[in-house]
């Protein structure tokens, strides 16, 4: 079983402890507050299972601790609106304990946020995941398969599948998240999980 995996990351409140020490340190790099699992904070996860039923297939979990100020239904998806980040992080342990996953820049960047995170929150993670030899195929990272100059939306254009990042872009989402907009930030990581998986068919296609 496989499951493709994203998530989407938003900066941790002003007041935030963590959030005020690095701000001291580096006064210029607010921008940077949501990269870090100590200064910022798991707004959703998108995970799908490449060998569930279509209705069971999909789950995302996003943050939603006011209401949302826009609907969107990605289609097939079930979306969880949850109050608190260790709800979202159990969910997301829940899915990928025990089987593959496929990411884009999920060995340097997903992966060690969920574990971050799950360590603030005292969350248990899935350690077979993070003890996998590297020549085990547990964590099929595409974006290292296919160059780090690699991106998903400019990856998915050139095999002729629709953008990703037609509505928001990774560096949209922060503004978008402080609008209220929840459920449009869910559909962008639900969207970005779709073309990975269209990605991951093919590539499965050329690699087998």
């Amino acid at each position: 079983i496989v499951i493709i995996l994203d998530i989407e990351t938003v900066a941790a409140p002003p007041g935030d402890p963590a959030v005020v020490a690095y701000l001291a340190k580096h006064p210029d790099r607010a921008d940077a507050l949501a990269l870090s699992p100590w200064t910022g904070r798991v707004a959703c996860v998108a995970v799908l299972d490449t060998e569930a039923q279509s209705h069971q297939a999909k789950w995302c979990g996003y943050l939603q601790s006011a209401p949302a100020s826009e609907e969107y239904t990605p289609e097939e998806w079930n979306l969880e609106a949850v109050a608190h980040e260790d709800a979202i992080l159990r969910e997301a342990w829940h899915h990928i304990r025990g089987k593959q996953v496929c990411t884009w820049n999920g060995v340097s960047f997903d992966v060690p946020f969920l574990v971050g995170r799950s360590l603030v929150n005292g969350v248990k993670v899935d350690r077979s995941l993070l003890d996998a030899k590297p020549w085990e195929t547990r964590h099929l990272d595409l974006m290292t398969k296919l160059g780090r100059a690699s991106s998903l939306d400019v990856c998915a254009c050139a095999m002729g599948l629709p953008s990703p990042k037609s509505d928001l872009s990774g560096p949209e989402v922060g503004a978008a998240w402080a609008r209220g907009e929840f459920l449009r930030v869910a559909e962008y990581c639900a969207r970005d999980v779709d073309t990975l998986h269209e990605i991951y068919k093919r590539w499965r296609e050329v690699t087998t």
